[in-house]
């Protein structure tokens, strides 16, 4: 509609509807670039409202309604954003940096670029959702629904996503340096090369996943099952793969220097011009494995 009000004419609509027990109506609305700082907008309908590049930055907007939204640019620093709903919303390169998401639905939204750390989330919806480039390090991630969603080169350091499900998912050049992916499915997700260095994956389910030349330095996989994963020239340097199930995986030409392997079942696996240099297989299983020349004289086997 493309209508256009003051922020004082803007909050007398919600206080006069917030009195009748009603949700203001500011559907359509042109807000860009205005400045709602810690405005009270709970349950108002924004829906195809244009907010880009508005400041809202601590404001209310518990259990409003943003559907079809621009919010491209937009400042949500420390706002509540609890049981709001944005489905199919533009929040690209929005800073929503310590912002309450409690049961926040972001089904189908474009948060590419966006930046979501040390923000409070539970039960987040990002089904759909478009993650790319969005920085969510050192957020906890435990319950939130990211149901085909793309988060290729996101940021995902040190983020908790333990027990997940992120099976299928595009995270393609990701960064999950030391992120805690304790007992997570990552089957069949591309991983390709993304940065998982000193990442806990113990646990994990990675059964055809694609780790083409990702980083897995220092990353525990202990009892982790990778039947079938794609490691071709992935850096495994100090991995601890201990009891982990690798039956017909490719690690042809990874690097597994000093990796533990101990116990760990590689049936079937391909190795060929693998670096096994001081790796341990104390007690590992290698039948119809293809290994590398003169493993046996590099690799620690007793």
């Amino acid at each position: 509609m493309g209508i256009k009000l003051t922020t004082s004419q803007i909050e007398h609509m919600v206080s006069e509807a917030q009195k009748k027990g009603q949700s203001a109506d500011l559907s359509g609305i042109d807000l860009r670039g205005a400045n709602l700082r810690y405005a009270n907008l709970i349950r108002v309908n924004l829906t195809s409202a244009n907010l880009g590049g508005a400041n809202l930055e601590g404001a209310n907007l518990e259990g409003a309604c943003l559907n079809g939204a621009n919010l491209q640019n937009v400042d949500l620093r420390y706002a509540n954003l609890s049981r709001a709903d944005f489905i199919i919303v533009k929040l690209n390169e929005c800073n929503l940096s310590g912002s309450k998401l409690i049961t926040t639905n972001f089904i189908r939204a474009d948060l590419s670029g966006a930046k979501l750390t040390n923000t409070n989330m539970l039960e987040i919806d990002f089904i759909g959702a478009n993650l790319s480039g969005a920085d969510l390090s050192g957020t906890n991630l435990t319950s939130a629904n990211f149901f085909r969603a793309i988060l290729n080169e996101a940021n995902l350091t040190r983020a908790k996503l333990m027990g997940n499900d992120l099976h299928g998912l595009e995270l393609v050049k990701a960064n999950l340096f030391r992120a805690n992916l304790i007992r997570t499915d990552l089957s069949e997700t591309n991983l390709n090369e993304a940065n998982l260095s000193g990442a806990d994956l113990s646990g994990a389910k990675l059964i055809k996943t694609n780790l083409v030349r990702a980083n897995l330095s220092q990353v525990s996989l202990i009892r982790a099952n990778l039947s079938e994963a794609d490691l071709f020239e992935a850096n495994m340097t100090e991995a601890d793969l201990s009891e982990a199930i690798l039956h017909g995986v490719n690690l042809r030409y990874v690097n597994l220097s000093k990796a533990e392997l101990n116990e760990a079942d590689l049936s079937g696996a391909d190795l060929s011009w693998a670096n096994l240099n001081t790796a341990s297989l104390f007690r590992a299983t290698w039948q119809q494995a293809t290994m590398p020349p003169n493993w046996q004289t590099v690799a620690r086997i007793w």
